[in-house]
Formats: C-alpha cells, structure tokens, sequence
C-alpha cells in the first residue's frame, strides 16, 4: 500500500480480502505449512502520519482483514516503512517504525496474528526436497560448505544456482546478474512440475 505526503493511503484495496484469502487458501493446498500475509506500508518521504501509524483509514481495513484471516487460521504481518530524502531531494535510506511487541524486538514487521503451523505436504514439499537436495550436491560439486545460502534461479540460462552469503549477485553458469532479469513465462520454470493447478 502507498501512503503520499500528505497521509492519505493509496490501494488499500479493502474490498479485496476475499481475493487474498483465496490466494492464500492456494498456498495452503499447495502444501505450504506456514501461510501468512505480509502487508507493507510505504509512505512517502516526509508523510505526516508515518509516526503516527496506522491511521484512523489504515486500522478500519487492517481490523476487519485481520478478523477474516485469523479465522482461516492465517497469519498476518503488517510493515510500515518510509523512504528519507536528503536537503537535494534525494533518497539516503529507508526506515521503519518500532515494534512495539517486545518478544519480537528484531523485526519491524508487526505480526497481528500467527498462522498454525501444519505439516508440509503435496507439491511444496517435493519443491523444498528438490531444492535441497540440488543444494547439497551444488555444494559437494563447488567444493564450499553450505553454510547460510539461497538457492537462485537464473532466467536467462533457466538453471538453479547455489548463492552464498557473500557472493556476488549473478548467475555462475552464463554471469548473468540476477536484478534486472526478465520475468520467465511460466513454462520456462523447470520446476513448474512441483506447481500443480
């Protein structure tokens, strides 16, 4: 969601929360054992009621969203952050607010309600075993311990790649940087298999 300068939020789309639990009824049959939804604020550099969040507009919306999800035992997450400008009108850094929970001191995201945990299962299961096992011969073959990495999918030369934490931000098959990559049609995704409609 965009909130201007001014306070006023822009695409709450508060009409559209059937839509998203539907969406995240999808990932639930998929498999997934943890669905939640993450809902970020942006407010624009200088916005009056960052510091003040939510707004009297914002909550109504968040209120009866989180009413609808916590009863199909999903989770929800809400993120307000702000981009800050310098004298010459250029961006210098980002920030968010504090949560105001003290067991989650480390993150700025709000959680308002956590999802029940079920067990992973269907294609989501067989999509993490795929990944993992990819990870742990990627990394047999490269020679490096696992360590904390991500498994990176290039769309240019369509394979897996095993990215560790301070690896540079390209593909190591075809040295493709990964931001800025076209988005692949959905046929391209060799792991398109593990989706099934």
């Amino acid at each position: 969601m965009l909130v201007d300068a001014s306070g006023k939020p822009h695409s709450l789309k508060s009409n559209k929360t059937e839509g998203i639990v539907n969406q995240l009824k999808i990932h639930r049959k998929f498999g997934s054992p943890h669905v939640s939804l993450l809902e970020l604020y942006l407010h624009e550099a200088g916005s009056k009621t960052f510091k003040n969040f939510p707004t009297q507009e914002v909550f109504l919306v968040v209120e009866k969203r989180a009413k609808t999800l916590q009863k199909q035992l999903f989770g929800y997450q809400v993120l307000p952050f702000t981009h800050q400008k310098n004298e010459q009108s250029e961006d210098f850094g980002i920030f968010t607010l504090q949560n105001p929970f003290p067991p989650q001191p480390q993150t700025a995201a709000v959680t308002l309600w956590r999802a029940q945990r079920t067990e992973a299962k269907g294609g989501f299961l067989e999509l993490a075993q795929h990944l993992s096992a990819f990870a742990e011969s990627e990394s047999k073959l490269l020679s490096r311990p696992l360590g904390f990495v991500v498994v990176t999918y290039c769309r240019v030369c369509r394979n897996l790649c095993l990215i560790h934490k301070r690896d540079e931000a390209r593909c190591y098959r075809c040295f493709t940087p990964f931001t800025g990559q076209p988005l692949p049609a959905v046929h391209d995704i060799q792991l398109s298999k593990y989706w099934k409609k």
